[in-house]
């Protein structure tokens, strides 16, 4: 796999787990199918150029960054599976749902929010760990 294809890859997971976007809410707002999407995160393609101004639109991103190295490679954030029974174990979501907000810690550090934006992330976390 290319560098490039790579870096893309990378960036798109870690952006869409950054701002809570599914595949599935990529796709529909860029009007491709999921399965495209799919091939984007698994670097078996790439997004054609028409789109790359869109993702990087509803990513928060520059064009540089979106097919940069991955902002943050060691401590991409995680999207935390639903607890339907079979996907993890109590322990396992419990490690999952901490590294979250291990993760959130830094980037509400990093990103010096307000006392507001501090509650609604507080108030997310708490959803996610009811989920």
């Amino acid at each position: 796999m290319g560098e490039v294809r790579e870096n893309v890859r990378q960036n798109l997971i870690y952006y869409l787990a950054l701002k809570c976007i599914s595949q599935k809410e990529l796709a529909e707002a860029l009007g491709v199918s999921q399965s495209a999407v799919t091939n984007w995160i698994k670097g078996k393609n790439a997004p054609d150029i028409e789109y790359v101004v869109q993702i990087c639109t509803m990513l928060g991103i520059s064009v540089s960054e979106f097919f940069g190295p991955c902002a943050d490679k060691k401590n991409p954030p995680r999207i935390i599976a639903s607890n339907n029974g079979n996907s993890n174990t109590g322990e396992d979501r419990q490690q999952e749902i901490k590294e979250l907000k291990t993760h959130l810690v830094k980037q509400v550090y990093a990103a010096k929010l307000d006392i507001r934006q501090i509650k609604e992330l507080i108030g997310i976390v708490n959803v996610i760990e009811k989920a």
